[in-house]
């Protein structure tokens, strides 16, 4: 069964109620998705109980946007988030947030600087087991923006301060690639 989700407005958009249904692999990037909006709260409904997801919400009321919780509705308003949070490392090696965090801030900031992602080792490279991400960076670098690595962080800014637009093939990136 296929599966949609549809998002209805712009960066300014005042109201965004996507449904994620339940479904952890597609609450995490709306949630991290929803301080996009500048000029109201977004709600996220059906989300499920997660470890991350409550890890992604004090994350984002540490930098200033708020969050409201029901049994499994998010409200986040983050009018008030800050450009650059400082968050600790040793939380953000337990989770992969940081990202799926790092397009949002970069795009409603023009920056951003995140820890690497932790989470599951998925993937063996020469140092060892780690989590891939050159994927996401892949797809920012598409829409402009120029990434550093170092040894523990990512850094990834828009020399214009703002994405453009890019044509994106996700199959390239999925598993599903025939669907």
């Amino acid at each position: 069964m296929q599966q949609i989700v549809t998002v209805l407005g712009g960066i300014r958009a005042t109201r965004w109620c996507p449904s994620a249904p339940g479904y952890k692999h597609a609450a995490v990037p709306i949630l991290c998705a929803s301080i996009l909006p500048t000029i109201g709260p977004s709600t996220i409904n059906n989300v499920p109980l997660l470890q991350e997801i409550e890890f992604i919400e004090s994350a984002l009321r540490s930098a200033g946007a708020i969050s409201r919780s029901g049994r499994d509705q998010i409200t986040v308003d983050a009018r008030g988030l800050k450009a650059s949070p400082s968050w600790d490392k040793e939380c953000w090696s337990k989770y992969h947030a940081s990202l799926y965090l790092m397009p949002s801030i970069a795009a409603r900031f023009g920056h951003a600087t995140v820890k690497f992602p932790g989470g599951c080792k998925l993937a063996i490279g020469p140092s060892g087991w780690y989590r891939p991400f050159e994927h996401v960076l892949e797809i920012m670098r598409a829409f402009g923006a120029v990434i550093d690595v170092s040894a523990d962080e990512i850094v990834a800014r828009f020399p214009s301060g703002r994405p453009h637009s890019a044509k994106v093939d996700i199959s390239r990136f999925s598993d599903f690639s025939d669907a």
